[in-house]
């Protein structure tokens, strides 16, 4: 068989369309990029296109109870299981167009080009686009494939809330997608992704593609410092007790673990510190914190 290529331009041409959408410039950076929380309206604005663009490939679309999107092409032995390719179009309040959605638009190109060339395969095809991979609104990652893969309970998973109290149940209500297929009925044969490198490493190392070869663990936690708020002027150090001193320390000492090359290739984040009451002249009385802790090793971890 001769080789096939997708269509690159195409390819970019559909993913500037879905950037749109969320699409805001940043201040500082004069940047593009996308803010596209889960379950939002400008989620469900993508969830339409990427859903119009499969049905115009001929693909029957189904949607499961916790929102997940899949679009088979059938195969030649329709009994087989499916090979399953895809990845999200939510984002992070600031993302970027080829997160997550290289990997959905990535799919269906291949879809096209196979259409394009009449090319049957044995297996059934099937692009998925997962509910919420990014879990910065409801305080789960990859929130559609952990219930799809039985790793998180649909109940559970509905009655996770956002800082506004919001549910997801009622959010895929809202937004038209809480479906009817059931989410463990999928069970696929091989699962590709194609995904944008969100690091340095490749452009770093002078590679254009690399192979996953590894799976970080991921332990996140929400951290409260408990002080004694005071005037930045009138209380000597000797008196005072400091909430954001104590979050820093505990900031610098992940860095030190993190370099000790005890914890294998353990990667420590605090994201967030948010100091109270949050003013320049008060001693913070309470710091809220959060903590990402990443590792490949899961006795490292």
């Amino acid at each position: 068989m001769k080789r096939i290529n997708i269509n690159g331009p195409r390819l970019y041409a559909s993913i500037e369309e879905l950037g749109a959408i969320g699409a805001y410039t940043d201040k500082q950076t004069g940047l593009v990029g996308v803010c596209r929380l889960a379950l939002s309206d400008e989620d469900r604005q993508a969830r339409d296109l990427v859903r119009s663009w499969m049905l115009e490939l001929g693909l029957s679309v189904d949607i499961d109870t916790i929102g997940n999107i899949y679009a088979r092409r059938e195969g030649t032995s329709p009994e087989l299981a499916p090979v399953l390719v895809g990845s999200h179009t939510d984002s992070v309040p600031t993302g970027g167009r080829f997160d997550g959605a290289l990997g959905v638009l990535g799919a269906l190109e291949i879809i096209r080009t196979l259409n394009e060339h009449k090319i049957e395969t044995r297996r059934p095809i099937v692009v998925c686009d997962f509910t919420d991979e990014e879990g910065c609104r409801f305080g789960t990652d990859m929130l559609g494939s952990a219930v799809a893969t039985g790793r998180l309970a649909l109940d559970h998973a509905c009655a996770l809330t956002d800082k506004d109290g919001i549910c997801v149940g009622d959010e895929l209500r809202r937004i038209g997608y809480r479906g009817e297929m059931n989410v463990n009925s999928l069970r696929p044969h091989a699962y590709v992704e194609c995904h944008v490198e969100q690091g340095p490493t490749l452009i770093r190392e002078g590679f254009d593609i690399g192979i996953v070869t590894k799976v970080q663990a991921i332990a996140w936690y929400a951290l409260s410092f408990t002080g004694r708020a005071a005037h930045a002027g009138a209380t000597p150090t000797a008196y005072r007790a400091d909430a954001g001193l104590a979050a820093a320390r505990i900031n610098v000492k992940l860095r030190e673990m993190v370099e000790s090359g005890i914890y294998g290739e353990m990667r420590a984040t605090m994201g967030v510190i948010r100091p109270e009451p949050d003013m320049v002249n008060v001693i913070p009385g309470r710091v809220l914190a959060t903590m990402d802790l990443r590792n490949p090793d899961d006795d490292a971890m």
